[in-house]
Parts: C-alpha cells; structure tokens; sequence
C-alpha cells in the first residue's frame, strides 16, 4: 500500500509569537468558539471564561446572551461580539460576520443536540495549564500512533484498541475509536449500578473536533465531555474540559450516593491518568521544537485528521493573514 507524507506546519508556528498574534487575529476572532453551558449563565456574574486569553462574560439568559469583556474591577462592552447556543452549549465570536453558529457546525449540531438530550449532570469541570503550544495539545487527540507508547500507565490502549476511518466535515472531523468487548461491558455494568440511560447512537469512544480548538466526545454512551485548548502564550495552553453524566433513567430513583461518589471518583481519576500522559508528551514535544530545522512529515493513515486541521489552519491563518496584509497595504497605497 503506498503511503503520503505531507509537510506539518513550520516549526515557528508552536514557538514564534507572531504567529499567536496571526491566530489570535484569525482564529480566536472570527471562528466560534465554545465558552460553556447553559447553567453557567445561572451563575454570579454569569458565564465568565476567556476567548484566547481574553477574558469574557456572557451574561443573560439562554435565548438572550451579551458578551463583554471581563475586566476584573468591571465589565466592558465588546462591539460586535456575540453569543448563540446550540442546546445547552454556548458558542461565542468576537467578530462579526460569518455564518450562524448551526451553519458554521454543520453536521456536528445534531451531535450537541443529541448530547442536550441524553446528558444532564456536569460532574466534573475543570481547568489546567500545559507547557506546550495550544496546537500541540489538539493534535494529540487526533492521530492514535501515540497510544500504546504514551498510555501505558492508564493502559487506554486496553480499552480502546482499534479506531475506523477518519470522517472529515468542512474544517472539522471525527473518528470513532472502538471499545474492546470488556470495556463496553464495564461500562453497561457501571450505567447499571448508575442508574443511567446510555446514548444508543455513541457505544464506543467517539470523538469530534469542532475547529480551531474544541473537542467533543462520547465515551460508551455513558459520558459526554468536552475540551478546548486556549492559548495563553507560543508555549503554554489553558485546558478546559468538562464530563457531563448520561442522563437518569428515573430522577425519583438515584443510585446510591455513596456508590455514585465512588464510581465517578474513578472515572475522574482516569480522566486525570491519560490526561496527565498526553500532557507530558506535549510538553517534552515543546522542549524540542524551537530545535527543529523543518516542518515534520505527517502520514496521511493515522494521522489524517492532523494533515485536515493544518490545512484549514493554513487557510484561517497564513491565506488570511495575507489578504489582510495585502488590504491594508492597498489603502495605504491609495
């Protein structure tokens, strides 16, 4: 079987600032970005997060969203600034223009919906800074090589030993990752013992990447969870992620409290082992880029997603950071 290589993104684009202050331009301004959930407006002050570093608030209710920009002391507004929702997951962009959050989601809308329907309880939200590039972060989620060499303290390898063909949709893609038989049994034991209904679309670990810098997936139809990677500087990320719980097959007849404490105790320590894994081999790929002399070769087998988000992030960055380029020497000429 013949194999293609393509060239990845020079190495600059993980270290140089310049080209965090390209994206920041292109990618965090006037793509959608995932800001939180629907109950997050409940909260004092409201929706607060930051868009690439930039902290926001999104403040009223779900069918009436404002964004301004969070300035600590108080708020400012954001001219042009928006936020829409698709079911219970808020989306903001900070320029105006392009298209409706559903256009710009494509297929992936019935998937947030789906996710609205059969998952309720975000039970474990949380936030973290990785020594790497934010780009570093994403491409791990989307090849499968690193698996058996990086997990093997969580052994997610075990659990999810063979993946099916990358699916790509505009900038964004999927790949379904399939569940050893064991694995799927624990976790209809668990849905069991969690007195849970499981998503009968998702069984295995099906994973979605919403450009620029979102993630979205299922994992045996008992979890939902999602994570974004926000750069903070050329070498450090915030991660934020968050696990929404299947929703409960009777809400008069919760499990135990002390059975549920201990079973999402353990899924979050999973949670934290493989992301722990994939966060160290980020950060020693950080380490070692500012010394590469060429981009690297990416396969197109499994590594199909990363060649599609390079080229998208290709057009959004350096394709538009040459048009703005040319406008703006254009007027000056004029």
């Amino acid at each position: 079987m013949n194999r293609c290589f393509h060239a990845g993104l020079p190495p600059g684009a993980y270290t140089d600032p310049a080209f965090l202050a390209r994206e920041r331009a292109t990618l965090f301004r006037t793509f959608w970005q995932w800001a939180g959930l629907v109950d997050d407006l409940k909260k004092p002050g409201g929706l607060v997060t930051d868009i690439a570093g930039l902290p926001i608030a999104v403040t009223g209710d779900a069918d009436d969203m404002r964004v301004s920009r969070d300035t600590g002391p108080g708020r400012e507004d954001f001219p042009g600034a928006e936020a829409q929702r698709c079911g219970q997951f808020v989306f903001v962009r900070l320029a105006p223009g392009g298209p409706p959050l559903v256009d710009y989601l494509q297929d992936y809308a019935a998937v947030l919906q789906h996710c609205t329907d059969n998952f309720d309880e975000a039970y474990h939200v949380e936030a973290e800074e990785w020594a790497c590039n934010w780009k570093a972060g994403l491409e791990i989620t989307l090849e499968g090589y690193h698996v058996p060499f990086v997990h093997r303290k969580s052994e997610f390898v075990d659990a999810v030993p063979n993946s099916g063909r990358p699916v790509l949709h505009g900038p964004h893609s999927y790949q379904c990752g399939f569940m050893s038989a064991q694995t799927r049994l624990e976790m209809a034991n668990v849905a069991k013992r969690l007195k849970i209904v499981r998503s009968e679309l998702y069984e295995h670990y099906d994973h979605f990447t919403l450009f620029p810098n979102m993630t979205l997936g299922l994992s045996g139809g008992n979890l939902c969870f999602m994570q974004i990677y926000a750069p903070l500087a050329p070498g450090l990320t915030r991660l934020r992620y968050a696990y929404i719980l299947a929703r409960l097959a009777d809400p008069a007849s919760p499990p135990p409290a002390p059975i549920k404490a201990a079973l999402l105790q353990k899924w979050r320590d999973f949670t934290v082992l493989v992301l722990n894994e994939d966060r160290s081999a980020c950060e020693r790929f950080q380490l070692g880029v500012p010394h590469a002399h060429a981009p690297a070769l990416i396969g197109d087998m499994v590594e199909a997603r990363v060649t599609h988000f390079h080229k998208f992030w290709r057009q959004a960055v350096l394709e538009q950071s040459a048009e703005q380029a040319g406008s703006a020497a254009n007027a000056c000429a004029a």
